[in-house]
């Protein structure tokens, strides 16, 4: 449905890829939810299929409104496990297909 965004599921914050992502970026569990919360808004608008790796890590830190260094918070996403690797698309969000709103 067009407008429509992933969304956040209720136990995400528990999960142990959500808190592993926490340490490694250093911020809040609020603060968390909203980077991740852009980056599915970002994806649903600019990457309708999940491919957001034909944006560059700068992009997609931006989409996210990421302050930090670009490629730690792309690469912390990828090792656990928010983004994956493509070779085709460079990098997937994980598990799109199954959640995304088209």
């Amino acid at each position: 449905m067009a407008g429509k965004h992933y969304g956040m599921k209720s136990n995400t914050p528990d999960l142990l890829k959500f808190k592993r992502l926490q340490r490694r970026l250093k911020v809040s569990t609020p603060t968390l939810c909203g980077h991740l919360e852009l980056l599915w808004i970002s994806t649903s608008k600019n990457a309708p299929e999940g491919d957001i790796g034909r944006f560059s890590n700068e992009e997609i830190a931006i989409g996210c409104y990421w302050d930090g260094d670009v490629d730690e918070f792309v690469e912390a996403l990828v090792e656990c496990g928010w983004l994956d690797r493509d070779s085709k698309y460079r990098l997937l969000v994980h598990d799109w297909a199954e959640h995304s709103p088209t």
